[in-house]
This record gives structure tokens, C-alpha cells and sequence, in this order.
């Protein structure tokens, strides 16, 4: 029976063209259940199929006596910072007694934006990037993966009795991998999918091998970040010219700080002006890109209704489509309802710097209540009495599969596990280029996680990581700390 895709029935019901409007998505079936899919190209991976839109990186994986034995979707870098490409695979031998563990080891360190098939040795699973930035759901009963709800749904759209519908913020609409529909469920980062029976394993951390050092040790930590951080960014910017988007956050500022040696391959550094008070309005983003030796181009409002027109209808078009690609009728962020990814330069790949918050987080301490945790998790200020049991079960459970010894930190792998894909679910409404944050891996997770909590909180370990990779944009941040004290005086 031929399955009927709810994705491909709202295109119809929103007038979009399939190929604009899954041109961001990929969806994971086995290889008999869907021929094609309108608007998206297939690769076939012996039981199993990876179908994807024009936007998306693909390519099969293939061991060292050309047998097929999964797919790669997006963008990595390995441990010695190389691109990750077909010819790193083609080392393997799937059929090896061996094969598993060495490949999970490989694939546990590579750093950037992906979703990975592996289909050998009877084994089928899905691993994501350690912060699960290439947001994946998956749909149990209908046996489909992909990157929104409506792609995994052969059915119409059912939200059933789940509570967190039609909510306007995507974090507060998916809590614990909850989603709008009664079936579909979201993978959090650093568990694979086994695929014969739709079950999540934890795969980092296993045990406590994350040793904490005391303040007085830490700056070979820091060091150590730094450099790998700018090893991602040198992978990434090698072969291509790449966009960098900026903002005023020390998130941001990591990441030019870690291009110190690689700025002449920024074909565009820019940031989004969202508000009618910023637009175009000097920032500490365009002060410390002048200090850095690169052009900041903000993307303002008045550019892109210059650019694009006003047109109600070309603006609920675009609303139509981010609603499509992230399945919430969420609030639409104005850089997508007004287009501004359209002002970015074509062709390039886009670095951001999501993901950098989630190794800075220290929330007020170990052992936070049940609660409060929740609160942190959800982004609500006050869980709904009829929530709470719900959510409270799901946080639970999926705290009881941390290593014991990380238990009481568990507020602190909600941020890397739970808020980066949610918030990532995100990235797949916006047109434009395929974007990558060098901050989703995991040897900066660990070396992050091994320092005392008053470095990383707030703005320490941020200035910190600038201090190791450029000293010079750190006078930037520091004269625009004075003058806003001044400013409060």
C-alpha cells in the first residue's frame, strides 16, 4: 500500500511546491515503503532509504570492498579536523567483528550538523551530531524518520491529548521530545534510534570519565577548547568561502574569535537587525568585527521589504512554509516572515554559533528540585498543574538514563540534549544555505563539562575562549562592558 505522506497533503492544502517547500527536510523509510517522494531526491541503502530536498547534503557510505552500508546526511568533521567524506567510510569493513565499535568510535567524534544511517550486519540505527543540531523525529507506529512531523505521519495529523499544542515559542511546544502529534517524538542529542524496534540508546556519556579540574588547572582546558574549536572552524572554511552570522551575544563572539586565521575565507559577516530600533543602529557585533579586519553587514527590515516587497501573500507564504518544515504553529521568527535569508550571499555554508550557550550554562547548582528542572527544561517560568505528572515522567526517565555520577548535573545536559535540537527544529523553516554550528561536538562538550561552574557561567567562559583564540577582540568586549555601566550609573 502506497503511503500517503500528511507533509505532502499540506503542501497541496498550502498551494507550495514540494520541492520549495521540503527543500530543507530528509526522511528515513524502508526501501519498499516509498518509491519517490515529490521534490526530493532518494538514496537507497540496502533495507532502508534516505529521501532528501535540494537543500540537503547526501551521500552514501560505502566500505573498503564497495559494500553500501549507510548514509550520510549534512555536514562533519572528524577528530584530526578533516571534512568528513565518502572516502573516510571506505576504511571500514562492515563485515568485520570489529566494524561496530570502531565505527561508533569514529562517529562519536565528529563535530558539525548531520543525521547518520547505518545499515550492515543486520544492524539498522540512526546517530545524530552530539547536540543534535540535524533535528530528527520519528514516528514509531508508521516506521518513518525525518526532519518535521508531518513528514513522519502516514496518516492525517492527530494531536490526541497531548498538552503541549499551539504553544508559541518551539522550546515550550516540544518538551522531553514531546511533539504536537500523539505518535511523533523528537531524538535528543547524544542517543542513537535503533531502527528494528524504534528504541533510543544513550551513547555519551556512558560512565563518569569526566573528571572535573579545579580552577587553578583550568586554562589548559580553556586552551584545549579553543583549539578545537578552531579546528572545526578551519575544516569548515577550507574548501569554500563561508557566512558567518553574527549578534551581540558572547556566543558570537567565540566563533569570530575562532576564525582569527581563517577571515579572508568570510564571504559575508552579518546579523539580523530584528527590530525597527536596531535596524542598522551600530552594535558590539559590527565594533568587533571592525576589530577583527572583517565587513558587518546588518539585514535589516527596510532591506529585505526593499528587496522582497511587502506582498501579505509572499509573507503568509513564507509563514506557510516555516510551519510545513517545523510542524508548530509556532511564532514565526521575522527574519523568516520577511525573508532576510534572501539578503545572505548564495552558495556559501553558514556558520552559528548555537550550541556555544549550552557549554557556558551552569544553572544554580547540583540537586535542583524535580520542578525546577522541568521549568529550566520547558523555558516556562510555571509548569500547568496538568502537565507537570506528564512532564515530570518523561524527566524521570530520561534522567535514570544518565551514568549515576551525572545525575545531579542533569540541568546541564538538558541544555546540550533537550534545548539545542528543539531550538534547532527551527533552522529547517528558514531558506537559504545549509548552516553548521562548530560548537556541536563532543570533545568541547566533555572538556566544557570538566570545568568548575564559576568559569562557565555567565560570560567567563566566553571571554575565556576569545582570550585563547584572538586577545584582541576581548578589549572590544571589555569597553563595551564600561560603557554600558556607565550607561546604568
Amino acid at each position: 500500500m502506497a503511503i500517503e505522506l500528511d507533509a505532502l497533503a499540506r503542501c497541496a492544502r498550502y498551494g507550495l511546491d514540494p520541492g520549495k517547500g521540503l527543500a530543507t527536510q530528509y526522511l528515513i523509510c524502508e526501501s519498499n515503503r516509498l518509491e519517490t517522494v515529490p521534490g526530493m531526491t532518494a538514496i537507497t541503502v540496502n533495507r532502508w532509504c534516505v529521501h532528501h530536498g535540494s537543500d540537503v547534503t547526501v551521500f552514501p557510505l560505502r566500505d573498503a570492498k564497495d559494500r553500501p552500508f549507510g548514509a550520510f546526511i549534512g555536514i562533519g568533521v572528524d577528530e584530526k579536523g578533516n571534512r568528513v567524506g565518502p572516502p573516510d567510510f571506505a576504511a571500514f569493513n562492515s563485515k568485520s567483528l570489529t566494524f561496530e565499535k570502531k565505527f561508533e568510535t569514529y562517529v562519536s567524534r565528529i563535530a558539525g550538523r548531520f543525521a547518520l544511517l547505518l545499515d550492515a550486519g543486520g544492524r539498522a540505527r540512526l546517530y545524530l551530531d552530539p547536540m543534535g543540531h540535524m533535528a530528527t523525529f520519528f514516528n514509531t507506529g508508521a516506521r518513518l524518520v525525518g526532519s518535521s512531523v508531518f513528514l513522519t505521519l502516514d496518516r492525517p495529523f492527530d494531536p490526541g491529548a497531548q498538552p503541549m499544542t499551539g504553544q508559541s515559542d518551539l522550546l515550550q511546544a516540544l518538551p522531553f521530545g514531546v511533539s504536537s502529534d500523539r505518535s511523533v517524538r523528537l531524538m535528543p542529542g547524544n542517543h542513537l534510534l535503533d531502527l528494528e524496534h524504534f528504541s533510543l540508546r544513550r551513547v555519551w556519556p556512558l560512565r563518569n570519565t569526566l573528571r572535573p579540574v579545579a580552577a587553578a588547572k583550568s586554562a589548559p582546558v580553556v586552551d584545549a577548547m579553543a583549539t578545537r574549536l578552531r579546528q572545526v572552524v578551519g575544516a569548515l572554511t577550507k574548501d569554500n568561502p563561508c557566512l558567518l552570522e553574527m549578534d551581540d551575544s558572547g556566543n558570537a563572539r567565540q566563533l569570530l574569535a575562532a576564525t582569527v586565521d581563517r577571515r579572508d575565507t568570510l564571504a559575508q559577516v552579518y546579523g539580523f537587525a530584528r527590530s525597527r530600533q536596531d535596524n542598522g543602529e551600530p552594535v558590539t557585533a559590527a565594533r568587533l568585527c571592525e576589530a577583527a579586519g572583517v565587513a558587518y553587514q546588518p539585514l535589516t527590515r527596510e532591506a529585505a521589504l526593499g528587496e522582497f516587497g511587502r506582498s501579505r501573500a509572499d509573507k503568509q507564504q513564507r509563514k506557510r512554509t516555516f510551519w510545513l518544515r517545523t510542524s508548530c504553529l509556532c511564532r514565526v521568527p521575522v527574519e523568516a516572515s520577511l525573508n532576510f535569508a534572501g539578503l545572505r550571499k548564495p552558495g556559501h555554508l553558514v556558520l552559528r554559533s548555537d550550541g556555544a550557550d549550552a557549554l557556558c550554562v551552569a544553572p544554580a547548582g547540583p540537586g535542583l528540585s524535580t520542578a525546577a528542572t522541568i521549568e529550566f527544561a520547558t523555558g516556562k517560568s510555571q509548569v500547568d498543574a496538568k502537565d507537570a505528572p506528564i512532564l515530570s515522567d518523561a524527566y524521570e526517565t530520561w534522567r535514570g538514563g544518565l551514568p549515576k555520577s551525572l545525575q545531579d548535573r542533569s540541568s546541564e545536559l538538558i541544555a546540550m540534549e533537550w534545548h539545542q535540537p528543539i531550538r534547532a527544529v527551527a533552522l529547517y523553516g528558514q531558506d537559504g544555505p545549509f548552516s553548521v554550528s562548530p560548537f556541536s561536538d563532543r570533545k568541547l562538550m566533555e572538556l566544557a563539562l570538566r570545568l568548575p561552574a564559576d568559569l562557565r557561567s555567565g560570560i567567563a567562559l566566553a571571554d575565556a575562549i576569545v582570550t585563547a583564540c584572538d586577545p584582541a577582540l576581548l578589549a572590544v568586549c571589555e569597553s563595551e562592558k564600561a560603557t554600558l555601566a556607565t550607561a546604568a550609573e
